[in-house]
């Protein structure tokens, strides 16, 4: 594997592109393709715009189809695994919304390692809706969408995903990787991470029935809500400065710490444990020591339960947004029905100030231009 590839923008994350494919045919896509690639092979999508779905399934082929404006390289094994990063680097960024200016700070994230196999590669570019089906034993998939989506079933392998503005979905996958949301939701539902990382600068993120092992969420002033999962022992964070974050377990154990800077901590994890309106607290969740889980916000509430929120009916009455994502329906189902999480605030914000004029919005879109 190769050094360091920086992401943070569509033109940045084509430098894995460009050193993989020079001298690789480019060909328009005008009729569904169907690609031959090797057991461990590497996918790689990039689009200006557009809906991106992925599915899997058990073929040594890449499924590429789509309306129109995409196209598509292959490159074989021999030129692919030296370009492969061993690591992402993300710049920072300032990301401009209604509510003024919000300051993603840069960092990099190492890859996982990836199966010793000769690894070819596919590249898909250009702006337009897609649905790509690849094998089961992808190395690695990489997707960055400017305006759109990217949705992800049944993934299992390493992965890195970008969406500058718009929703970034996961269902049923068992995987390793990145992804950041600029101005957008993150959504996972029925699905294994033996490592996550996950970022968004306004959108808020739901885990329903997630398992992790390293989990590391952050936002700045979106909400977190992890609903009904479940933990391995090892690095699980949840942090956002002014959204607020909801914690349930529902198999196994937790050791929780928490901490609200605006003093809110809320636990409900039976029907005896009730603290409310503190900063700090710790919580045994399923009883007895399990794997270390911090939950922090800055300026919002931290709320504490076992099980799903849909068990806990008080909770359900004050975030109705949280408690419709777990209503069994399925926090991707509802996203396609159109309850983004996205500025919805499923849980309370910190306190509102004196009413003031509003701001003047600024010109050009809520989310400025690379």
């Amino acid at each position: 594997m190769n050094g360091r590839v920086r992401v943070g923008s569509l033109a940045a994350g084509a430098a894995l592109a460009a050193a993989i494919f020079v001298g690789n045919p480019v060909r328009a896509l005008a009729a569904p393709a169907l690609l031959d690639v090797g057991t461990s092979t590497v996918v790689n999508v990039q689009l200006q715009s557009g809906a991106l779905v992925i599915h899997t399934w058990n073929r040594n082929q890449v499924s590429i189809d789509s309306p129109g404006g995409i196209q598509w390289q292959q490159a074989g094994a021999g030129t692919v695994g030296p370009a492969i990063p061993h690591e992402f680097s993300f710049p920072g960024r300032t990301v401009q919304t209604v509510d003024g200016p919000l300051i993603m700070t840069p960092e990099t994230f190492q890859m996982p390692v990836l199966p010793d196999a000769p690894h070819d590669a596919v590249i898909v570019r250009g702006a337009g809706d897609a649905t790509i089906t690849v094998p089961a034993s992808t190395a690695l998939l990489v997707t960055r969408v400017g305006r759109g989506s990217v949705e992800i079933n049944d993934f299992n392998g390493a992965f890195v995903t970008v969406v500058q503005s718009g929703p970034a979905v996961f269902h049923n996958v068992n995987a390793s990787g990145y992804v950041m949301a600029l101005h957008g939701a993150i959504v996972a539902e029925q699905s294994t991470f033996a490592r996550i990382r996950a970022r968004t600068a306004a959108g808020n993120m739901f885990f329903s029935h997630c398992h992790a092992t390293q989990i590391e969420a952050s936002s700045v002033m979106g909400s977190i809500v992890y609903d009904d999962g479940s933990f391995e022992p090892g690095l699980a964070r949840f942090e956002t400065q002014g959204g607020a974050v909801a914690l349930g377990v529902g198999t196994g154990t937790a050791a929780i710490t928490a901490h609200s800077g605006a003093g809110r901590v809320y636990t409900r994890v039976d029907r005896t444990s009730t603290v409310d309106g503190v900063a700090d607290t710790q919580a045994a969740v399923g009883g007895g020591n399990g794997p270390v889980v911090t939950a922090s916000s800055q300026q919002g509430a931290v709320l504490l339960y076992n099980g799903s929120i849909r068990s806990h009916p008080q909770i359900a009455r004050q975030f109705p947004t949280a408690a419709m994502w777990a209503n069994g329906q399925g926090a991707l189902g509802a996203l396609k029905r159109g309850a983004s999480p996205q500025r919805a605030h499923p849980l309370p914000q910190r306190a509102q100030p004196p009413r003031r004029p509003p701001a003047k919005r600024p010109r050009g879109g809520v989310f400025a231009p690379p």
